[in-house]
């Protein structure tokens, strides 16, 4: 099997697509499918994971950016895509709203190939009260596609309900189907060495405002404010976007816990896992999120987390593997109080447990199944609704 992963963007500097689409790509490549990435952008700013599934066999192929650049545009894309989708079996669009996703497939439906899309978090609706206007013309183009798609793969349960309130989706419901991201920690991470800094909180991702970032300074000096013998610290690592970082940083001046944040610039591969394996707990204090792959290499490192409900995380607690927060200040300090008042040899079986939920549920071999699965199943009954 042939299948085209279509993508607006992989930068170096990227977020979750960054590490998603390779990983998905390279599951089903190691599956025997003949696997290509096509993306706007220069070969010098692919994301490391990127370049790291090229080398294992995966097609990586660029097109250079055009104006307007805030959709993703690109004139080489525009005239050579075409020859991309014809010689591939299975052209699956990851998210919404750009260029890329509009152009693939289009020439998906025009060549009569089989069609997945992914929204990957961009029907979250926290996400659509922004830019309202413009997100409901170019809904035209995504709603329709979604409504033709063969498959929607959702990443959650909250994903795809997201999904279902689109226009058009409920009588397509059995086309939804839900495929949690895989992680794979590296073999020297699941032994379940003990956190060289125990008191500390993690938080790995885009800094962002919907990521929750001022909640979580609020809380911790909150918790600080509460227990002045306190020792836990957070370290903040991630991709500045929108200049949330500078307000970030004042705010914690603010706030009089500068000295508990330590900001530490974005990191890949090896790099990463060894800083998750470092912190005591893994922390993502979103305002909304489709999945939260923090949260699952935090689980796969052997590290408990602390997320909002916001997450699509419920397992955290029924699982005994973490702890879940509103999405407020004040209900966050009581998360990072349980953290801090837990025994290290509680978070450790937590860890244990957090590790053998992340084999049991989040592998890439996992997702790589189940991929399949999708892709099969949606293959048996090609029967593209009308819009």
């Amino acid at each position: 099997m042939r299948i085209l992963f279509v993508v607006a963007g992989l930068p170096r500097k990227g977020g979750g697509f960054a590490e998603a689409v390779p990983a998905m790509a390279s599951a089903l490549s190691r599956r025997g499918c003949e696997v290509t990435i096509a993306t706007v952008g220069h070969d010098d700013d692919l994301a490391q994971t990127a370049l790291d599934v090229q080398a294992s066999g995966v097609k990586v192929v660029t097109f250079a950016p055009s104006w307007p650049r805030r959709i993703h545009f690109s004139w080489s894309m525009l005239r050579s895509l075409d020859a991309l989708v014809r010689e591939n079996d299975v052209v699956y669009l990851q998210g919404c709203w750009t260029f890329p996703i509009w152009h693939g497939g289009r020439l998906a439906l025009r060549n009569g190939k089989q069609l997945v899309m992914g929204p990957a978090g961009s029907l979250n609706p926290v996400h659509l009260r922004k830019s309202r206007f413009a997100k409901r013309i170019a809904s035209v183009i995504d709603y329709h596609l979604l409504r033709r798609a063969d498959a929607v793969h959702a990443t959650s349960e909250d994903e795809r309900a997201w999904t279902l309130d689109v226009c058009g989706m409920r009588s397509r419901a059995d086309h939804v189907r839900i495929v949690p991201l895989g992680v794979e920690a590296p073999a020297s991470l699941c032994a379940g060495a003990a956190s060289s800094s125990p008191d500390s909180l993690l938080y790995l991702g885009r800094i962002h405002p919907m990521k929750g970032l001022d909640m979580l300074l609020e809380a911790l000096a909150l918790h600080i404010a509460e227990n002045k013998s306190s020792h836990v610290r957070l370290t903040i690592c991630g991709p500045d976007e929108m200049g949330t970082l500078a307000s970030i940083r004042s705010l914690a001046s603010r706030l009089g816990i500068a000295d508990h944040v330590d900001f530490h610039a974005p990191v890949h591969g090896d790099a990463k896992w060894r800083l998750i394996a470092e912190a005591g707990c893994v922390v993502l204090p979103s305002r909304g999120e489709n999945f939260g792959i923090a949260i699952a290499e935090g689980l796969a490192a052997g590290r408990p987390a602390i997320c909002t409900r916001a997450c699509p995380w419920p397992m955290l607690e029924s699982e005994g593997i973490g702890w879940l927060a509103d999405c407020d200040a004040r209900s966050l300090a009581r998360a990072i109080g349980a953290f801090a008042s837990s025994p290290h040899e509680v978070r450790d079986e937590m860890g244990i447990r957090a590790r053998e939920f992340a084999n049991a549920h989040l592998s890439t071999e996992r997702m790589a199944d189940a991929l399949m699965a999708m892709i099969a199943d949606a293959s048996s009954h090609c029967d593209r609704a009308e819009a």
